[in-house]
């Protein structure tokens, strides 16, 4: 399917995008990982934060990508494809965000 391709560089996008968050290379800055007043105030708050972030953007991106690799195998039309896969992203915007803010309130 034509679709695969974006969704393939969507999942790559989203490993590239966690995989330094994941291994804590990225220094708290106001660009880059997960910033918020509490994660930018203090290392204690953002390596942990960033690291969670992080991993869930490696776990979701490889989900999409397996997804966008396996699915055109499955007799699906089009828009079925479209609709699991744009789920997939929606969800692997989400996660990302939510269980490390979760993550957060655990801190102390």
């Amino acid at each position: 399917m034509e679709n695969s391709f974006t969704f393939l560089m969507i999942g790559i996008l989203y490993v590239v995008l966690g995989l330094p968050l994941f291994f804590q290379k990225v220094k708290r800055n106001g660009l880059y990982g997960f910033r918020i007043e509490k994660t930018l105030s203090d290392d204690k708050y953002w390596y942990p934060v960033n690291k969670s972030s992080g991993k869930w953007f490696v776990i979701c991106g490889i989900v999409i990508l397996i997804a966008a690799l396996m699915l055109p195998l499955f007799s699906l039309d089009k828009m079925s494809f479209f609709y699991v896969m744009i789920i997939l992203v929606i969800l692997g915007t989400l996660l990302p965000v939510l269980i490390p803010y979760r993550l957060l309130k655990t801190i102390k």
